[in-house]
């Protein structure tokens, strides 16, 4: 009978040595073991790491992030061992008026190009149980194959207290 298991553990830390009033830093790392049972068994090894940073200084607030993900060696089946899909994010945002975030991300993952992600929120809070949210975005991941509108989207989101619903095109 063919199986597949993967048991993961992971923390994250907010350090507090390197942080101060103008910035806060957050580090996280995963460790995950992988098990396959099909003709053969096989197993592998990977992590991720990442790390996020909010700057207070300068006129607008703004986030910063990295991570890369999927680290270490995969499943080796009769002499060939598979890789793990190997990931490089770095991405940001800035907050620059009430309610409206601009976010950008870049991505290389392995065996492909890197692509791009710009996306941009505005959110308006009508009272204290009831959030409503408009959003659009482009990525350039499909924008070769399948042409410029795959590369869009656009949705919205309605919160009432601690129910939400979200839509995304």
């Amino acid at each position: 009978t063919p199986r597949h298991y993967g048991l993961e553990s992971g923390c994250g830390q907010s350090i507090y040595d390197l942080s101060d009033s103008d910035m806060e830093l957050n580090v996280g790392a995963v460790v995950r073991w992988i098990h396959s049972t099909m003709m053969m068994q096989a197993d592998g090894w990977g992590g991720d790491i990442g790390l996020q940073s909010r700057f207070y200084s300068g006129p607008f607030l703004y986030d910063f992030g990295a991570s890369f993900q999927n680290m270490g060696v995969g499943q080796a089946f009769v002499d060939v061992r598979d890789s793990l899909p190997f990931r490089a994010r770095v991405g940001g945002a800035i907050y620059p008026a009430r309610g409206l975030s601009l976010s950008m991300e870049v991505v290389t993952p392995i065996n492909m190009y890197p692509f791009a992600a710009v996306g941009a929120e505005y959110s308006r809070q009508f009272d204290k149980n009831l959030t409503a949210a408009v959003r659009a975005g482009f990525n350039s991941r499909t924008l070769g194959s399948l042409g410029p509108l795959s590369a869009m989207s656009i949705g919205g989101g309605v919160k009432l207290s601690d129910l939400s619903f979200d839509y995304a095109f």
